[in-house]
């Protein structure tokens, strides 16, 4: 009979603690950040653990208080920061959203390549363009950032 009757409060109490934990997730900071934006957060107490839900969309540093979260790919993910107890100490709801300003996007027979232009227009890596585009720029900018010139500037003169 006991059983029965702890089973019985464990299903009554289920909506409750429901109830509870979304009251807890409402409270959750929303961040609205561009991919390689980071934004530094202020801390009550130093945390012991923190948690990215989905890291393809966001990273984080702490230091000491602070957190620095780092933006990465389009995309929305959660941020968890425990104390050494496992109290949570905040929540943050990170949407990555993509730049737009001074954008241009040019269509080759359907194969799509980003442009950002302030004032001087320049291939931009974008998730989603021709991989034939993409990784061309890539790989120049991979060899500018080895010593191998400036990538934005075409290849190096011969």
């Amino acid at each position: 009979m006991t059983h029965s009757r702890s089973r019985f409060l464990i299903t009554a109490a289920a909506p409750l603690a429901a109830l509870t934990l979304g009251a807890a997730e409402a409270a959750a900071l929303e961040l609205r950040m561009t991919p390689h934006a980071n934004k530094i957060v202020n801390l009550a107490q130093t945390p012991s653990t923190v948690v990215v839900s989905n890291p393809m969309h966001a990273d984080v540093t702490v230091l000491n208080k602070k957190l620095v979260i780092q933006a990465r790919n389009v995309g929305a993910t959660n941020i968890l920061v425990l104390d050494g107890k496992g109290n949570r100490l905040a929540t943050f709801d990170v949407n990555v959203v993509p730049r737009t300003a001074n954008r241009m996007r040019v269509y080759y027979a359907g194969h799509r390549v980003t442009y950002k232009c302030d004032p001087d227009c320049a291939q931009v890596l974008t998730v989603g363009d021709f991989p034939n585009a993409f990784s061309a720029l890539q790989g120049q900018m991979a060899a500018a950032g080895n010593g191998g010139g400036d990538a934005s500037s075409g290849p190096p003169a011969q």
